[in-house]
This record gives structure tokens, sequence and C-alpha cells, in this order.
């Protein structure tokens, strides 16, 4: 699922506002199938796409191990700063 994910269901429609997460992170976008989540950020100017994470643990809201609370905080960490900077998408400041 995720080589079909990465290869033809993303980029067909990385922009696709369906796939767009919500809030502060509505310029990320993410596939959900069971408990494969893959989250990626694309930019039209340079017409990339960047795969940020792809995790297959159970969703359990609020949870450490919940793919978004672990998705979240490497974002807060900075990690993808660089990335997100080269491709010109807004970098989400999530921190409470």
């Amino acid at each position: 699922m995720v080589k079909e994910a990465v290869k033809t269901l993303i980029p067909r429609d990385p922009l696709n506002k369906r796939n767009a997460l919500r809030g502060k992170l509505s310029n990320i976008f993410r596939l959900r199938k069971g408990r494969l989540r893959i989250c990626w950020i694309a930019s039209s100017q340079t017409r990339r796409i960047c795969i940020l994470f792809i995790a297959q643990t159970m969703r359990k809201e609020g949870d450490a191990s919940d793919p978004y609370v672990i998705f979240q905080n490497l974002l807060e960490s900075g990690r993808f700063d660089e990335v997100m900077r080269e491709l010109k998408v807004k970098i989400p400041r999530t921190k409470r």
C-alpha cells in the first residue's frame, strides 16, 4: 500500500483539499488507509512533493503513540523546517 500511495495516489493529486489536515496544519496533506498514515507537503511552484511521515500504528486520539501526536512533535522540533522553506510551504507553529 505504501508503494502504491507514494508512486500513484499522492502524485495524482497532491494538493487535493480533501487530503488536507485542519487548523494550523492545513498546509500539510495526509492519506489514511486503515492503520496506514502518510503525511506530505507539496509545492505547485516547484512541482515537488516531500513525504514527511509514514506510520502504521493504531490511532488512539491523545495517546502518546497516536501517529498524529508523533508527527506533531516532529513538526514542533523543527526537523522539517528546512524542507518546508525549500518548497516554500508555510511552517506551522503548533506549540500551545
